[in-house]
């Protein structure tokens, strides 16, 4: 083992059998069940953070949580001589949830829709309340459609494009003129006052509620990587999460309509609130990223990938209308 872990993992109250490597950390086999060991370079206040919404949950009856371990000393961070900071967390034996499988889609939707239930605390987080100034989701939206705009301001000033910048100017007016239209409709909808409430009755979201941050197991589901939770609107996990699973359904009209069935289930979801889901989905937010990944990294070099993700989200754009026609009464 690496003298650098040695020192960190010398700290704890366990004896460590076997290590293996996952998504982003080191898991862990010891004598007292399976921990994750972690990077910690992140803000105090974050983990600090992080520890309360998973303690939370715990004291709340949501017992499959990823919550951090103290070290000997009470300590949630651990550091080694050589200044760097590592986190351990209890870990679970389970398989992460298969994006094809309708049964474990269903299953982490009533999952993530009890988790809304109890991340709705009666007690105050008094001493984090302020921990991220975030933009709102307008303002995110407004950045998100300047980004597009420079990426094609940047490629029409190109004497020689690639075969994928092409693709990208021949593409950009149509999601363009969605995204515009999108944000239109966001700041006509009561989105603002949804997210004011939620703000003030201190509704916690998980900030990252992917497919690979809910585990499958023998006797139920995990939840986990909380590092991004932050006070705000619950329905952004569950917009994060449909918007991701029905692109690698092909937006399947049926698996969508259960999928927000089963959450309504749990959680309500008014008119409103389902107005701003539809929105959403119908915001060209996979298109963004994709044009804000190709400025943001070595533009002369265009990775496979992102060339297949774009003529994938352009073959899906009947099967995506589609779905917003049927389910929220939305056209392109």
């Amino acid at each position: 083992m690496d003298e650098r872990l040695d020192e960190v993992l010398a700290k704890y109250d366990f004896k460590v059998r076997q290590i293996t490597r996952v998504r982003g950390a080191l898991c862990l086999d010891t004598d007292k069940g399976i921990r994750i060991l972690k990077s910690g370079d992140v803000s105090k206040r974050r983990i600090e953070f992080e520890d309360k919404v998973t303690r939370f949950l715990l004291n709340n009856g949501y017992q499959n949580v990823d919550y951090m371990i103290p070290n000997e000393e009470g300590m949630l961070i651990t550091s080694n001589t050589q200044g760097e900071n590592y986190i351990v967390k209890q870990w679970f034996q389970g398989e992460e949830c298969r994006v094809k499988e309708k049964d474990d889609l269903l299953l982490a939707t009533s999952n993530l829709a009890k988790l809304h239930n109890i991340l709705k605390p009666s007690e105050t987080f008094d001493t984090v309340e302020d921990l991220i100034e975030e933009e709102s989701l307008t303002q995110t939206l407004e950045r998100h459609n300047r980004e597009m705009k420079r990426v094609s301001t940047y490629i029409r000033s190109k004497k020689q494009k690639n075969d994928f910048e092409r693709c990208i100017l021949k593409s950009f007016d149509e999601f363009f003129g969605r995204a515009e239209e999108g944000l239109e409709l966001i700041k006509k909808s009561e989105l603002s006052i949804l997210e004011k409430i939620a703000k003030k009755e201190h509704y916690i979201s998980h900030g990252s509620y992917t497919y690979h941050n809910v585990m499958i197991m023998n006797d139920g589901m995990a939840t986990v990587n909380f590092d991004k939770a932050v006070f705000g609107l619950q329905l952004l996990d569950f917009y994060y999460f449909l918007r991701k699973v029905m692109e690698k359904n092909i937006w399947r009209v049926p698996l969508g309509d259960k999928l927000i069935r089963e959450y309504i289930r749990y959680c309500n979801l008014d008119k409103e609130i389902l107005n701003v889901l539809g929105i959403l989905l119908y915001y060209p937010e996979k298109y963004w990223k994709i044009l804000n990944h190709y400025y943001n990294n070595k533009k002369s070099w265009i990775a496979y990938k992102d060339m297949e993700k774009l003529d994938v989200i352009c073959e899906q754009e009947m099967q995506k209308a589609i779905f917003l026609q049927q389910l929220f009464g939305l056209s392109f």
